[in-house]
């Protein structure tokens, strides 16, 4: 008995011995497709001698080359570009075969006659990414395809193709495809080419976490280490939200502008100070970082680390230079955005008191009524989504949570009759809060759960 392939090309032969190829049907068309996933190439060369379009697609645009490349099936793919197979045909959501050829243990023979067959090494999906993007984890934009192109199995898989379907081809960060970013480069792809999201090939390595050397074969290939996003993000300070020194070191060694900034005006410092590590820290100003560099705004590196509340990091730019007493373009220092034992090692470094007490009050209730809100914020979800009917009830009609307020009176917060609306204020129930501050007599007021101070005078 024939099997369905057999079948398959017996129809094809069929159909066109009988006259029909100058209008070939979508029946043979999805016939012709399926024998190339699933045929033997005997099979696929008696089809085309036959008189089948070679280039005819499906409704989705799917062509047998672009098939052959997804399946690795080399022989398929010479065999098509000998008799004419158009390599520059795109899918509907525009994808074409080299794109469909990238993918883990994929065979660099298979891309090369792709590319001697003037396949666009540069061309962009849907969301911007390029065929070295892809080859680096970008599977989004051809996710949809490979899908419709698995859609024609008829028989199981082989082991060698076994790791083209597999979960990890469409997890989030699939694994690199080096052997494509290898054959890519050697092609003169475009390195510095960026997404829909602003990120180039280096970004998406510095994402994923690839192993160095792939970061090394980009730069070798002329991969730009201060191209920014669309953020104005850097490489360099990709790298410190995965703490990658490695990356960092790399980099730095390739020029990367360790005062660049972002559009915020922040440099690569002020990341590292939130984000990163003492030895990232270490690194950038060993390497020119301007430790006292203030945004248009007036804003430090150290005022980063101690909102922050990193005290290792703000331990290192002490110990590296820097000065605790600069202020922002409202008069506020390091330490008055401080707290505990922040505070504590400033004032101990001789940070300057006079004309901080005011900012360091609002801080601390600050600090308070967001304890308070957070916490709220976190039971009322937590009640809503997995909570009991009766926990459910309960929070809904009243809750009332008290927190201890550093040199002031407690302060409550207050949820009422279904509704969310938490109030937040002073214990006792009076409009404000009043305490002495270093010497300086302070009184507050909880504004729609925002602190603002003032002086007022001697106690």
């Amino acid at each position: 008995m024939l099997n369905r392939v057999r079948l398959f090309c017996l129809s094809i032969g069929l159909l066109l011995l009988s006259g029909c190829d100058d209008q070939q049907t979508s029946q043979q068309t999805h016939d012709f497709l399926t024998l190339c996933q699933n045929g033997q190439l005997s099979e696929i060369s008696a089809a085309i001698d036959q008189g089948i379009k070679i280039n005819s697609v499906s409704p989705q645009g799917i062509s047998c080359l672009m098939i052959a490349a997804q399946e690795r099936r080399e022989d398929v793919v010479k065999l098509l570009l000998d008799h004419k197979a158009n390599p520059h045909q795109k899918t509907a959501s525009g994808i074409t075969a080299l794109m469909l050829g990238i993918g883990v243990e994929n065979k660099p023979e298979l891309l090369k006659m792709l590319i001697a067959a003037k396949s666009d090494v540069n061309l962009q999906g849907s969301d911007g990414s390029t065929p070295l993007m892809m080859a680096l984890g970008s599977h989004n934009a051809i996710l949809e395809d490979r899908k419709t192109i698995e859609s024609l199995r008829t028989k199981p898989l082989s082991n060698e193709s076994e790791t083209m379907v597999s979960d990890d081809n469409y997890s989030l960060y699939p694994k690199p495809d080096i052997n494509a970013v290898k054959v890519l480069l050697d092609a003169k792809a475009k390195v510095d080419t960026k997404d829909h999201e602003g990120s180039t090939a280096l970004d998406y390595v510095i994402t994923r976490e690839y192993d160095t050397n792939i970061m090394t074969l980009l730069i070798n290939a002329g991969a730009d280490v201060n191209a920014p996003t669309g953020y104005g993000t850097t490489p360099l300070i990709h790298s410190f939200y995965n703490h990658n020194i490695d990356y960092a070191r790399l980099l730095i060694s390739h020029g990367a502008n360790v005062n660049s900034t972002d559009k915020g005006g922040e440099p690569p410092l002020f990341v590292a100070v939130r984000d990163a590590t003492p030895g990232l820290i270490e690194l950038l100003v060993k390497h020119g970082a301007e430790i006292n560099y203030q945004t248009p705004r007036g804003k430090t590196a150290l005022m980063s680390a101690v909102e922050a509340k990193k005290p290792e990091n703000v331990e290192t730019l002490i110990r590296l230079g820097a000065d605790i007493n600069l202020k922002d373009h409202l008069g506020v220092s390091a330490l008055g955005r401080s707290q505990g034992s922040i505070r504590d090692r400033l004032i101990k470094q001789g940070a300057v008191i006079r004309g901080q007490e005011v900012r360091m009050a609002e801080t601390d209730i600050q600090e308070c009524t967001d304890k308070l809100f957070d916490g709220f914020l976190t039971k009322y979800i937590s009640e809503r989504v997995v909570g009991s009917v009766v926990d459910s009830i309960k929070i809904n009609t009243f809750v009332k949570e008290v927190e201890s307020c550093a040199n002031f009176d407690d302060v409550v917060l207050v949820n009422y009759l279904k509704t969310f609306a938490p109030e937040i204020s002073p214990a006792d129930g009076g409009p404000s809060m009043k305490s002495n501050y270093y010497g300086i007599a302070v009184e507050c007021q909880i504004i729609e759960s925002r602190a603002k101070c003032e002086p007022v005078g001697t106690p």
